[in-house]
């Protein structure tokens, strides 16, 4: 699967979370566009596939913000991280993988299939403040989170100005 989407932190379902509207533009991370921009993917997105099965993004993920970083956690249960690959270039993250089909028994039958496997790939547009050398990403229990650190420079700085007589 395959989506390119900016981070959204409200979520339908969401619960017991102070959740934020999104649309924090002076930190660079999401456009007065953003849902429409989304709403027109999964459109194309749904039209592409015309299969009997829904599309889903995957991995299904949260972004939240601090004062020092941005954090991002993906849902990737049954993920290996020797199967995980992790990348930021410019302004994206990229999360890529494969989930593997589980070994069934010989002679088994699958009766039913809701899971999904195979390779995937999400890419998140990055807030224009974050310092791309301090990124870090950990899996711990399917849970993969990633901590992309604000640049200490990205609030600005005063520019003495010089004059000729200096």
């Amino acid at each position: 699967m395959d989506a390119n989407d900016e981070p959204r932190v409200e979520e339908e379902g969401a619960q017991d979370a102070d959740v934020d509207d999104g649309k924090e533009t002076s930190q660079g991370w999401s456009s007065p566009f953003g849902d429409l921009q989304e709403l027109v993917e999964d459109m194309v997105d749904g039209f592409r596939g015309l299969s009997p099965t829904a599309y889903v993004r995957y991995p299904r993920m949260e972004m939240a913000a601090t004062d020092d970083s941005y954090i991002v956690w993906m849902d990737l249960p049954g993920v290996d991280s020797d199967d995980l690959h992790v990348s930021a270039l410019g302004d994206e993250l990229t999360v890529s993988g494969h989930r593997r089909r589980p070994e069934y028994p010989e002679g088994a039958r699958v009766r039913r299939s809701e899971r999904s496997y195979g390779s995937f790939r999400r890419v998140v547009r990055l807030p224009a403040d974050v310092d791309g050398e301090g990124i870090r990403a950990r899996l711990v229990a399917g849970v993969l989170r990633i901590m992309l650190p604000r640049r200490v420079d990205a609030e600005g700085r005063t520019i003495e100005v010089e004059t000729d007589s200096d």
